[in-house]
């Protein structure tokens, strides 16, 4: 058996992945990257939304811009985010999410937690610069982060 592996390789910044394999083109992320290079048919767009509403992250896999098929992801929140968050208002702190997940899915899963607050479609890249505006504010910024994207903004952020 002959394996054929990837050339080309590229991450691009809180979009997705790409590869050249068997001499054809391969992606896989975000909606928002391919509604950008294809006219994405109304059906996979209704479909996405849907999804995006149940509190799913929705990523796109795509042979040389052909729509080849959808793969969805959620976060299980932690039992104790919602009493962690409760126990953050009794202090009467302010509650923001950060995320580079789409609008939709951030405010499914804030609203069930009781976020203040939701900033969405933050690409890794711009997350410390968000930490920062706050602090220019005189506001104190403590911050959880569960991936390397959130390096920059957790060593930006007051309390870690």
């Amino acid at each position: 058996m002959q394996l054929n592996y990837p050339k080309n390789f590229k991450a691009i910044s809180g979009f997705g992945v790409q590869a050249k394999l068997l001499g054809q083109v391969f992606r896989l992320g975000k909606p928002k990257w391919f509604e950008q290079n294809s006219d994405m048919p109304d059906d996979i767009k209704a479909m996405i939304f849907e999804l995006q509403n149940k509190g799913r992250t929705v990523m796109i896999l795509a042979r040389d811009n052909d729509i080849q098929g959808i793969l969805t992801v959620s976060d299980v929140l932690k039992p104790e985010s919602k009493q962690a968050i409760k126990e953050l208002h009794d202090e009467k702190l302010k509650v923001v999410m950060l995320t580079g997940d789409n609008l939709q899915t951030a405010r499914t899963i804030a609203k069930e937690v009781n976020v203040d607050d939701v900033e969405a479609e933050v690409r890794p890249e711009e997350k410390s610069g968000r930490v920062k505006a706050f602090q220019q504010n005189n506001v104190l910024v403590g911050m959880v982060g569960d991936g390397i994207n959130d390096a920059p903004a957790l060593a930006q952020a007051d309390i870690r």
